[in-house]
């Protein structure tokens, strides 16, 4: 069983479903009329993908009748959001179909979900149809029926609708894997079916789809950019589990104490890109270039090397590698630091399509393989272009802003980015004077005594607010002080 998602929308549901192994070993391209978030799903799972572009969904379609092969596609998946036409609707009649957020016949169209809120109805779901020339009028293969509970919020209801939308998508695609739909004068038909008084009909019985359910509870963000704009707000909000910010980069730290609008060797290789201009051919080898100086001239032995910790320094540090430096704040131990920092290199890695781990380098510091630093490169690179083309774009998905550790000190604060480093700088080469951020976790420099690695003896106390007091104040290292653009 084989098949293309042809899409123009953000991939919510492609994303979550990508964490499937089912699914992903069955997708073989996306395919998109633009650059959209699915795209950059594609690129971050290494899934094969093509843009193609249309001014329409006719020709869209044309295009598609060129693209899909039949013999290598059993169904082709829509969340596309024009109307297909002609040929291609007839060629791929039956074996086309989409995904709606809303209870078909009511509600079609590109607000299925909200325009059932709106409406008043008692109940929210979702259905998978064919594809027609008709706006979400194809016959459903199955739905789903969810009482609305109206002590959640909008964002919890779109959240389970969300849910069911990848459950009876999963089903679907597992129907079609075993011959057993059927469709006649339109009308389809699940052999060997039942119907019970569940939320499905007809009833799910995949194991994947049956046992699919999210791994996180909706996230709960306190926007704070029109109000205080601090992270403190934090603490006393009581219910958030984040807080989203107006980050300067002035106020912006990166590993181990960068100054995200000055010294950051990153923004040094974007700017010199947008310099040199980012529509050009040969504009990745310019970011190279300035990266492979900075691994080359920044080597740090060990975690406590890379921190600035030399006379006295914890045995521990001195034996970790320099991404096991972690912070005298943090909770995680410095085993888990480390091993989650290699997962990270080697996700990072595999979005560019190279199947390789933290032996090739670490993002932040050398030593590093041509290869890594090519990966860097092209990684800035790509949201360089990204951002010069549609701006600086946020969302409340769990990667849709850079996320980071505030830390504070007699009321003022810094924001020290912990994920989305290439995003941040490639906003400040590009000229912005800040971007929305997304704070978790608020450390006050008063409670240095509490902090987890402090009590566990693995930092003194002086070393603890030497690390914070660089960062706050943008003082890297020694070892950093080799490499100095400012």
């Amino acid at each position: 069983m084989k098949f293309v998602i042809v899409i123009s929308t953000g991939g919510g549901v492609l994303s979550k479903l990508l964490e499937l192994t089912y699914f992903k070993e069955r997708l073989l391209e996306v395919i998109s009329d633009r650059q959209c978030g699915a795209i950059d799903i594609a690129i971050k799972h290494n899934i094969p993908y093509k843009i193609i572009p249309a001014k329409n969904g006719e020709e869209f379609s044309k295009n598609l009748l060129t693209t899909v092969d039949p013999n290598n596609v059993d169904i082709v998946i829509s969340f596309y959001t024009k109307l297909f036409s002609g040929d291609f609707l007839k060629k791929w009649a039956g074996k086309l179909i989409n995904n709606h957020p809303s209870i078909l016949p009511a509600c079609p169209g590109m607000n299925g979900f909200e325009d059932t809120i709106a409406s008043g109805s008692k109940f929210i779901g979702a259905t998978v149809h064919l594809v027609d020339d008709g706006i979400d009028t194809g016959a459903p293969i199955i739905q789903s029926v969810i009482p609305l509970d109206n002590s959640k919020n909008i964002d919890e209801l779109r959240h389970i609708v969300f849910i069911h939308q990848c459950k009876i998508l999963l089903q679907t695609i597992k129907w079609y894997e075993e011959g057993r739909i059927v469709i006649i004068d339109n009308k389809v038909t699940i052999s060997n079916s039942q119907v019970d008084e569940g939320f499905f009909s007809p009833k799910l019985d995949f194991t994947e789809a049956l046992n699919f359910s999210s791994n996180r509870s909706v996230l709960k963000l306190f926007d704070a950019r029109s109000s205080t704009n601090h992270p403190i707000s934090l603490i006393y909000s009581e219910i958030f589990d984040a807080i989203i910010l107006n980050g300067s980069f002035e106020m912006g730290r990166s590993q181990p104490g960068f100054n995200l609008g000055i010294t950051s060797p990153f923004l040094y290789a974007a700017k010199k890109a947008v310099e040199f201009g980012i529509s050009k051919n040969g504009f990745i080898d310019v970011i190279e270039v300035e990266l492979s100086n900075y691994y080359k001239k920044v080597q740090p032995c060990n975690a406590a090397n890379w921190l600035g910790l030399e006379k006295d320094a914890n045995e521990l540090l001195m034996e970790a590698p320099p991404w096991g430096a972690v912070f005298p704040w943090r909770a995680r131990t410095l085993e888990s630091y480390q091993k989650t920092y290699e997962k990270a290199a080697l996700e990072e890695n595999l979005a560019i399509g190279i199947n390789t781990g933290i032996e090739e380098g670490w993002l932040f510091c050398g030593p590093v393989s041509k290869q890594k630093c090519r990966i860097e490169a092209k990684r800035i690179g790509y949201v360089l272009t990204q951002i010069s083309k549609q701006g600086y774009v946020r969302s409340d998905e769990p990667d849709g802003d850079v996320k980071a550790t505030a830390l504070v000190n007699n009321g003022e604060w810094r924001w020290l980015i912990t994920a989305g480093n290439h995003r941040a700088v490639a906003a400040a080469a590009l000229g912005y004077k800040s971007i929305p951020i997304r704070v978790n976790l608020v450390i006050n420099r008063d409670d240095v005594d509490v902090w987890p690695r402090v009590i566990d003896g693995l930092y003194s106390k002086k070393q603890a607010l030497n690390i914070f007091d660089n960062i706050f104040s943008g003082n890297v290292s020694h070892i950093t002080k080799i490499w100095n653009k400012k």
